[in-house]
């Protein structure tokens, strides 16, 4: 099974369990007011478990590794396009994979393929942390493309 094929089946057992959770009733998670713990809060908590397996796989999806003429590679995007704030589209999700899957990054940063504020942060430290990737002014260029595909844990 294939890093794209478990990622759907974890989101397709998320999805499951949330629409389990809202046909029984549940409440959310709030717990009972005696304290004991019933079936609804049960599903919630295993829904709330389903939604961070979900997240996880977001954020995770495939391992990068090294590809011959690019360097490291996370199946979105080959090239060196420049990129900054508002941009969009694989690109940027690459961008966001090679540094949360590549680096010690601890920040929160989600692979979504929007350069928002936490992807951002996240480039503005990689680039302070990998001087050869350039002024950290959170811009993306050919520079910090290519610190990128020669990253490594």
């Amino acid at each position: 099974m294939n890093a794209r094929h478990r990622s759907a089946t974890l989101i397709a057992g998320a999805l499951t369990a949330a629409l389990a959770l809202t046909a029984c009733g549940g409440n959310g998670g709030e717990g009972a007011a005696d304290g004991k713990r019933g079936k609804d809060d049960k599903a919630a908590a295993s829904s709330t478990g389903a939604r961070n397996l979900e997240q996880k796989a977001q954020v995770r999806g495939e391992e990068c590794g090294w590809e011959k003429g690019v360097g490291m590679y996370c199946g979105r995007y080959k090239g060196d396009r420049y990129t900054d704030y508002g941009d969009r589209g694989l690109h940027v999700e690459e961008i966001q994979q090679l540094i949360l899957q590549t680096t010690k990054f601890k920040g929160h940063m989600v692979a979504d393929g929007k350069f928002g504020p936490d992807t951002l942060a996240a480039v503005k430290w990689y680039q302070r942390t990998h001087r050869q990737a350039g002024a950290a002014d959170g811009k993306v260029g050919p520079r910090t493309w290519a610190a990128l595909r020669q990253s490594w844990v």
